[in-house]
């Protein structure tokens, strides 16, 4: 099952601090990859899927230069 985000709050129970940025980046990273995977390297659909626009996931996807696989 997906991990709720009240889940985060005890990370403080066992790290002394996190980085955020860093964090957020690996999950955003994993997460863009996972849903291009299940899509068949579709951007089209991936973004449906993330529930943002096409765009964004082009620019995210530059961001952490992860390829196009043309199939769009």
């Amino acid at each position: 099952s997906m991990p709720h985000p009240s889940h985060y709050k005890r990370w403080f129970d066992v790290l002394e601090k996190i980085d955020l940025r860093r964090h957020l980046s690996e999950v955003e990273f994993i997460l863009i990859e996972s849903s291009l995977k299940k899509n068949n390297g579709s951007v089209t659909d991936a973004a449906k899927s993330l529930k943002i626009n096409r765009t964004t996931l082009i620019e995210k996807m530059k961001k952490y230069s992860i390829p196009k696989l043309g199939l769009d």
